[in-house]
C-alpha cells in the first residue's frame, strides 16, 4: 500500500499522507479479507512519517473494514529490552 508522498518534516505545510489512497487500498484489503475470512492486523498506519491524524485514519478503517476483524497495534522500539514481538 502506497498512501503518502514523501516523508513528514517540520517544514511541510501539508503532511505527506494521502487519505484517499489509504481509503482506496483498505477497501481492496477489506474485500479480500472478507472473501477469504481472514482478519487484518496493522500498526497505526499513516501516523508516523506520513504525518496523518489517527482520528481521520481510524474513521477510514471503520468505514472500509467493517465486515472483518481488525487489530491495530502500536509499534514499540524493537531495540528496547521491553519489546515483546506480537504473536501473529
Amino acid at each position: 500500500m502506497i498512501a503518502q508522498h514523501g516523508i513528514h518534516r517540520d517544514n511541510f505545510d501539508v503532511p505527506p499522507v494521502r487519505y484517499i489512497a489509504i481509503e482506496t487500498c483498505l477497501k481492496e484489503v477489506g474485500y479480500w479479507a472478507s472473501k477469504t475470512g481472514t482478519s487484518i492486523v496493522m500498526p497505526r498506519i499513516g501516523c508516523g512519517l506520513a504525518g496523518g491524524r489517527w482520528s481521520m485514519i481510524e474513521n477510514i478503517i471503520e468505514a472500509t473494514l467493517s465486515d472483518v476483524d481488525v487489530y491495530v497495534y502500536d509499534f514499540e522500539d524493537v531495540t528496547s529490552e521491553n519489546y515483546v514481538k506480537p504473536n501473529i
